[in-house]
């Protein structure tokens, strides 16, 4: 059986906390590793949340909040995948349902989002919006890299990002 990784058994701890002392609402607070190699974190806020060990899997509902450095990420629903190899580090998290992400030089907000973490890259889907500045840009689908801080219309052609 797979271990829960120290994040997941937090959020249960939380869960149990809150039934024992009969409260109706529970919230999750869990933490991530967004490198193997450094303590760079995710911080996840929700609602509600649940585990799926097995597979590596957090589904979160109500009120997400996904803090990682600089940029949060604010959805009705998300989707926290492990690394199968090293719990408690995540891979990709998907967000549905109006998707708001601020950062230091730019707001943007779409129906859904997908941030690949080690490629540092959040991709926003359906009705996106972005605003920099005195810079708008709209359009189905938007690529931002957390790194370079540059936000491209459509998909890159390479996950590197290299121009």
């Amino acid at each position: 059986m797979k271990l829960l990784s120290f994040a997941w058994r937090s959020l249960l701890a939380a869960t149990v906390c809150a039934i024992a002392g009969g409260v109706a609402a529970q919230s999750a607070l869990i933490e991530y590793r967004a490198d193997p190699e450094t303590s760079d974190a995710i911080v996840v806020k929700a609602d509600q949340g649940s585990y799926d060990p097995g597979a590596g899997v957090g589904r979160l509902v109500g009120g997400v909040e996904v803090t990682s450095g600089d940029i949060r990420v604010r959805a009705e629903t998300g989707t926290v995948h492990e690394d199968p190899e090293v719990p408690g580090l995540a891979t990709m998290l998907l967000f549905e349902g109006n998707v708001r992400v601020d950062g230091p030089e730019m707001d943007a907000s779409a129906d859904k989002s997908t941030y690949l973490v080690q490629e540092d890259l959040i991709i926003l889907e359906g009705n996106v919006l972005l605003s920099s500045g005195r810079v708008e840009m709209s359009g189905e689908e938007l690529t931002y890299n957390t790194l370079t801080r540059v936000a491209t219309l459509g998909r890159p052609s390479s996950a590197s990002g290299g121009n």
